[in-house]
C-alpha cells in the first residue's frame, strides 16, 4: 500500500491497469483485482478529464415549460412524447411525434424554409416532413379486443365450422390472433389440409 501511495503522489492520472503494471515491474506479482481494491480502500482515484456533459449548449432553444400553471386531475390528461434518436446499424427505429411538434414542423415549411432545411432543424428525415405535408393529421389505431367472448366464439364454430380464422375474427370484430389463441385455449386444433 505504501507503494501504491507514493507511485500515486508522483502519478495521480496512474489507473487500475498502469499501477498494475507498475508493480509488476518492481517484481510484485499482483492482479487488477487487487491493485483496484488497494485503490478502493485508500480512497485513491485516478485524475483525468471526465466528461462535461451537464452543461447545455448555448445555441439550443430553451422551450417553456406549458403546464406550470395547469393543475392535473385526472388520468389521461395530460400526454407527452420523448425523441429519440437512435443510429442502428441494420434497422431504423419508428417514433411517435406529438401532434404540436408535428405542427411547428410544418409551420416552419409555410414560413419558406425548404424540406432539407426544416427536416435538418428538427433532427427528422425529409420522408417524415414530406409524410406530414400529406396527412398532418396523426393516424389513429383501432385496438381490436384482446379478450374473446368464449359463448360468442362457440356459437361461431357450431354455425360455420368449417370458416377461416380471418374470418371468425371478421364476425368477432378482433384478431386472427385473438381467434388462434382463444381455440387454443378451449382446446379446440385448426383443421389440417393434405
Amino acid at each position: 500500500m505504501n507503494l501504491l501511495d507514493q507511485q500515486y503522489t508522483k502519478t495521480p492520472f496512474y489507473g487500475v491497469k498502469r499501477m498494475t503494471a507498475y508493480l509488476r515491474q518492481l517484481g510484485y506479482q499482483v492482479g487488477e483485482k487487487r491493485v483496484r481494491r488497494l485503490l478502493r480502500q485508500m480512497g485513491l482515484d485516478a485524475i483525468y478529464q471526465h466528461p462535461n456533459t451537464s452543461k447545455p449548449n448555448s445555441e439550443n432553444q430553451v422551450y417553456p415549460y406549458l403546464l406550470r400553471h395547469v393543475p392535473i386531475s385526472r388520468c389521461n390528461q395530460v400526454w407527452s412524447t420523448d425523441i429519440v434518436k437512435s443510429h442502428k446499424k441494420y434497422y431504423t427505429i419508428k417514433m411517435a411525434y406529438s401532434q404540436d411538434y408535428r405542427q411547428l414542423a410544418l409551420q416552419k415549411l409555410e414560413e419558406g424554409y425548404s424540406i432539407r432545411e426544416t427536416a435538418e432543424y428538427f433532427k427528422i428525415s425529409t420522408r417524415t416532413l414530406q409524410t406530414w405535408k400529406k396527412s398532418p393529421e396523426r393516424k389513429r389505431r383501432v385496438f381490436k379486443p384482446l379478450k374473446i367472448d368464449t359463448e360468442l366464439l362457440l356459437k361461431d364454430i357450431e354455425d360455420y365450422p368449417d370458416a377461416y380464422q380471418y374470418e371468425r375474427a371478421q364476425r368477432l370484430k378482433c384478431s386472427t390472433s385473438g381467434i388462434c389463441t382463444a381455440l387454443k385455449r378451449l382446446g379446440i386444433t385448426q383443421k389440417k389440409r393434405h
